[in-house]
């Protein structure tokens, strides 16, 4: 339902662009993360919640490849949008925003360890994810090539910008 649902904003938008002659540009990102995500049955805030508090992280299957993107170069992507000349960009109305972070889930907890300086190890879920997708990235090539975006954010500095965050958060340290 939550893909659908997405898509279906998608769709709406397109029409009234269409339908009314309205200048709409449409991102599309893959999963941002960064300091003050409180919502901790996502993936990063939990599993750098889980480490902080020395407890070894929990992980459904781990085989599955994704794209992580720091909120920073995400709020950079809506600026260059808001900004852009419509004329400039005609029919382009769909932008892929993409940090270039492929990884695994069960590297992306492992590095999260490691940067975290803890000596944990990962706790294997009893059972799969259902309908989990194997691998889920975007190209960005279209936003570099007409709005001259990209990443400024590699995962590692990323990562350690959000555990530190969270750190002193959760922890006060």
């Amino acid at each position: 339902p939550y893909e659908t649902s997405k898509a279906c904003t998608d769709i709406i938008a397109q029409s009234y662009s269409k339908s009314f002659n309205l200048p709409v540009l449409i991102p599309r990102f893959v999963n941002i993360y960064g300091p003050g995500d409180l919502n901790f049955q996502r993936l990063i805030p939990k599993t750098i919640k889980s480490v902080l508090g020395n407890s070894e992280p929990k992980m459904w299957g781990g085989q599955a490849m994704r794209d992580y993107l720091f909120i920073d170069d995400a709020i950079d992507a809506y600026i260059l949008l808001a900004t852009a000349n419509i004329n400039k960009i005609g029919d382009n109305k769909v932008f892929n925003f993409g940090g270039s972070n492929i990884i695994s889930v069960a590297d992306l907890i492992k590095k999260i360890i490691t940067l975290s300086g803890k000596k944990l190890k990962i706790k294997k879920a009893d059972m799969e994810r259902e309908g989990e997708i194997a691998s889920q990235y975007v190209s960005s090539k279209k936003a570099t090539g007409l709005l001259g975006w990209k990443p400024k954010v590699n995962l590692d500095e990323g990562l350690r910008k959000t555990i530190d965050w969270y750190s002193k958060f959760l922890y006060n340290k």
